[in-house]
């Protein structure tokens, strides 16, 4: 893992798995899409959960059913939004290959 500024996680690709970083603190594993205007980007999250739906009703039907019923519902990890904080101070923790490879190998000793 590396922590790297604004400027230079725009220089990286589609598809770098990053968290946003502030001094000994990390948030959620996300995903980064294509470039969108000189300071944002699109990305995926993977937490807070991304529950597949048609839109923001849907999705809190879902999760009521689920609530009250226990019953399954399918994530998204294929959909985003763009980033839009436009802080242009702010740092991301890029994972690397192995950090990912090790997640996947802890991840699947959960099956």
């Amino acid at each position: 893992m590396k922590i790297v500024n604004l400027t230079e996680f725009l220089k990286l690709p589609e598809n770098t798995v990053y968290s946003n970083y502030q001094p000994c603190i990390f948030t959620c594993i996300s995903i980064k899409g294509p470039n969108c205007g000189e300071i944002d980007f699109y990305c995926t999250d993977i937490h807070p959960v991304p529950v597949e739906c048609t839109g923001s009703e849907d999705m809190m039907n879902i999760l009521d059913s689920a609530e009250k019923t226990q019953s399954n519902f399918t994530l998204d990890f294929d959909s985003g939004g763009r980033d839009g904080c436009y802080q242009e101070d702010q740092l991301f923790a890029i994972w690397s290959k192995d950090d990912i490879q090790r997640l996947i190998k802890r991840l699947n000793e959960c099956l």
